[in-house]
C-alpha cells in the first residue's frame, strides 16, 4: 500500500492516553497523532520480533552500566473464552 493511502480507524481511549499521544507528537515534532500510533506499532513489532526470537534488549546508562529491559506485556494474554 503506498504511503499516501490511508485507512481511517476509530477506537476509544482515555483522555490520559490521548494526552500521551499529543505530548509525544509535540516532543517528536510529528505532524499527526497517527504518526505516533504508526511509529509505536513499528516499535512494538521490532521489540516483539526480538522477544519471540529469544533476543534480549539492553540499555546502557551514562556510566556504561548495562541493564536488560524486560517487556512483560509481550507475553500473550490468557484466553477469556469459556
Amino acid at each position: 500500500m503506498p504511503e499516501t493511502d490511508r485507512i481511517p480507524i476509530q477506537f476509544d481511549i482515555t483522555p490520559e492516553v490521548y494526552k500521551g499521544f499529543e505530548d509525544l507528537r509535540d516532543t517528536l515534532n510529528y505532524q499527526t497523532t497517527g504518526e505516533v500510533v504508526s511509529t509505536g506499532l513499528e516499535f512494538l513489532r521490532l521489540i516483539f520480533s526480538a522477544h519471540k526470537n529469544g533476543e534480549k534488549i539492553f540499555t546502557e546508562d551514562k556510566d556504561g552500566r548495562m541493564s536488560e529491559v524486560r517487556f512483560p506485556f509481550l507475553e500473550p494474554k490468557a484466553s477469556t473464552e469459556a
